[in-house]
Parts: structure tokens; sequence; C-alpha cells
């Protein structure tokens, strides 16, 4: 089992670990750090894989530094080492909506997580994301995906699967972009874009 990463997008990296003994043929677990003045984590891994994907965040970001602590829903494979992680990062927050703080997060984080209000926008420094509760859309009723705005890049727990959930998960946040204003610090999409970039993919 070897963890790699890899910047896909300007400050945008993605952790991959390929286990070869799941299912026919392999899977590749996937997480995504954003580096800015507060470094998010998207998708911890599961607790066993926590050294290695720790080790590889640790050559891009101190773990001192690291402050949010997100992922797509609540599964173990997106979050069964979030402890884990507020352990070794001592300013980190784990941060999702408000159904998955509510049902699961309070009792399952060390310590309390923030809940982040549907559309909220956190300016990272130097990035800028945006909450978007999406229910059952990939996955379980407390989904939601982040959106990065300064690199149009689309954090989605689980994409591939199916078509479908791909298409649904672009829909909804073209749907929620068209109905909120364009904050002046976004960068206009290229005239060819299609759409944004969708980075949260795994299975």
């Amino acid at each position: 089992m070897q963890t790699n990463i890899d910047e896909i997008a300007p400050g945008i990296h993605r952790i991959s670990t390929y286990v070869r003994e799941v299912g026919p043929d392999g899977l590749t677990f996937n997480q995504f750090l954003i580096e800015a003045e507060q470094p998010l984590l998207f998708h911890t891994g599961p607790r066993a894989m926590f050294p290695a994907i720790r080790d590889v965040v640790a050559r891009v970001v101190p773990l001192e530094r690291l402050r949010w602590i997100t992922f797509g829903h609540v599964e173990s494979d997106e979050c069964g080492s979030m402890n884990e992680w507020l352990a070794a990062a001592p300013r980190a927050e784990v941060a999702h909506g408000a159904i998955g703080v509510m049902v699961s997060l309070n009792d399952l984080c060390d310590r309390p997580p923030r809940a982040w209000s549907d559309g909220e926008r956190i300016d990272l420094g130097g990035k800028r994301i945006q909450h978007i509760d999406t229910p059952h859309v990939p996955h379980a009723w407390e989904s939601r995906v982040l959106f990065e705005e300064t690199t149009r890049t689309l954090f989605v727990g689980i994409c591939s699967p199916t078509p479908a959930t791909c298409r649904r998960s672009r829909r909804a946040i073209s749907l929620v972009l068209r109905e909120r204003p364009r904050s002046s610090s976004t960068r206009a999409p290229p005239r060819r874009s299609r759409g944004p970039r969708s980075a949260g993919w795994r299975r």
C-alpha cells in the first residue's frame, strides 16, 4: 500500500492510496488538501490509513497549522480517522452541515464540531470555499459538497459509482451558484468552461 500526493490545481492537493486487496480490481482512497492560510482537509481516510496520510499531508502543511477537517458525509472511509487528526492537529476543527453535526458528529468528535449553514462561504485566506447541503446527493441525508471558488473545484464524496450521482451533484452546485450573487473575490470562469472541476470522486 503506497500513498501519494499530487497538486491537481493551484494549492489543491490530492492524496491517493491504492489498496489492491479491496474488491476484484483494488480500490483507490482519495483525500484532498487545500493549501491556504487556514488549510483544509477534505476526507480523513479510515483509521488504518491515518499514519500514511498524515505523513504526506505534513510534507505540504505542518499539522499544527491544519485548521479544518471536512468530508462529504459521515462514513468510515471519509471521516474514520477524524479524531486521530484532531489529536495530531491542535488547531483543527471538524466542520460539517447542521444535520451531520446534530445527528452524529456532536457525539463522535473528540472536540466540538462546527456546523456550517447551507450556502455559507468560508474565507480560508487565499482560497474561498462554499458549503452546500445536498441531502441524499450523492449519499446520506447529511451529504454536502464544498466548492472552492478561486480554482472552481468541486469536492464531492462519491461521484463515479453511477453517472447519475455525478450529474446530480453537478446540477445541485450549478443551481445554487446561479441563485446566489457571485462574490467580488471570485474569479470569473473561463469562457470555454463547462462547469466546475470535480475533484472529489474516489471510487
